[in-house]
């Protein structure tokens, strides 16, 4: 490594992860200009000191342009404001550790507003916490951090964090918003979250569940399409009260798998499960994709029992499409009798739904592709 800090004109990129305190000469390698410095992977653990800029950092004028930094606890608190010197930023990636929002203003919104070629930005508090010393605070004393290029973030961290960050950030060009909540979120409304999501006409949900969690992609009708995501463990509860009203707006909504039973009893999930689509008061067309087992999960959360059907779940439903083609390189092929049998299991849900003046009709699609975006949810994420 210190052969290779010899050339310092030639060195593009660092990745560094540090177990132990730099060893002396390797930091007085480092101890000079980088001029073609461009990208910059820094990994720190406790035993390393960052209450100041690292030397090749200080260097003007810097022209780092990608910056993926982790820090432990011991670092997280103290090293934020190196920041600073990285004015030049296109895409940064910030790993932290208990970093509370009583600090989370003076300790990186301060710096990340002088970033105005900011591009990308990833945020990951991986030891953050909702307790008292989070949500008694106010969300945010630093009121407008204008990033103007920022087309994309993603959020990984508890609600309580993420409401900090968007009382605060002015992103005019965001095109893409990403979060991560884990289970231990606390069920808060996200006032500043939501005021956001309202100037966001997400016309279209597709909703995918599996071991590790549920996936909860909106888009909307504009072009290029606005992408918010969100990945939640397994609480159904948290999707559905904090983005309540945001699903309340949404026209199609897209099943790409079956529902995952989140807890014993079955009939418990599916209690769940009627809870959440009941969020979804505006959704004309539902959209299921060729997924076994997905056809019986739905109407199982319409089914009440007693050949009744619930009309609080997705009260303004007018179409169900059965797709046999989900994916322009994966055509699939349904049987013609498999066809009918599935027409004719949801014949009970549109004669209950009919009786009650709603007209749903119920059809099979083997021509649509849907749009790409619905399957590439992860794609530059």
């Amino acid at each position: 490594m210190v052969s290779a800090l010899a050339h310092p004109d030639r060195v593009r990129g660092i990745a560094l992860r540090v177990p132990r305190p730099i060893p002396k000469g390797l930091s007085a390698a480092m101890n000079q200009p980088f001029p073609s410095l461009d990208s910059l992977e820094l990994h720190c653990l406790p035993t390393l000191d960052l209450n100041s800029p690292p030397p090749f950092l200080t260097v003007q004028p810097l022209h780092l342009r990608r910056l993926n930094l982790t820090l432990s606890s011991d670092a997280s608190t103290s090293s934020c404001h190196f920041l600073s010197c990285t004015t030049s930023l296109v895409d940064l990636t910030l790993c932290l550790d208990r970093l509370f929002l009583s600090s989370f203003e003076t300790q990186l919104l301060s710096h990340i507003q002088g970033m105005p070629l900011l591009r990308r930005l990833r945020l990951n508090i991986w030891g953050g916490s909702h307790t008292s010393d989070t949500t008694s605070d106010p969300p945010c004393r630093t009121k407008g951090v204008l990033l103007p290029k920022l087309d994309f973030l993603c959020f990984a961290g508890h609600i309580t964090q993420l409401e900090g960050l968007m009382a605060c950030l002015v992103a005019p060009s965001l095109q893409a918003l990403r979060i991560t909540l884990p289970d231990t979120s606390p069920l808060l409304l996200a006032p500043h979250l939501s005021k956001f999501l309202r100037g966001k006409s997400l016309s279209c949900a597709q909703i995918s569940a599996s071991r590790e969690g549920i996936k909860l992609f909106m888009v909307t009708c504009t072009q290029p399409p606005f992408k918010f995501i969100v990945n939640a463990s397994t609480s159904l509860e948290l999707l559905g009260h904090v983005f309540r009203a945001t699903l309340g707006r949404v026209k199609v909504v897209f099943l790409t798998s079956p529902f995952i039973p989140m807890d014993p009893p079955r009939l418990a999930a599916h209690l769940r499960w009627r809870l959440f689509f009941e969020a979804f008061r505006s959704v004309k067309t539902l959209r299921i994709s060729p997924a076994p087992g997905i056809e019986s999960n739905v109407l199982d959360i319409f089914d009440l029992g007693d050949g009744k059907y619930s009309l609080k779940i997705l009260p303004a439903l007018q179409e169900i499409e059965l797709n046999a083609t989900m994916h322009p390189e994966l055509p699939t092929q349904i049987d013609e009798d498999w066809r009918a049998y599935m027409l004719g299991r949801f014949q009970q849900l549109v004669d209950a739904r009919k009786k009650n003046g709603h007209t749903v009709n119920v059809h099979w699609n083997t021509d649509l592709v849907h749009p790409m975006y619905f399957h590439d949810s992860d794609a530059d994420m």
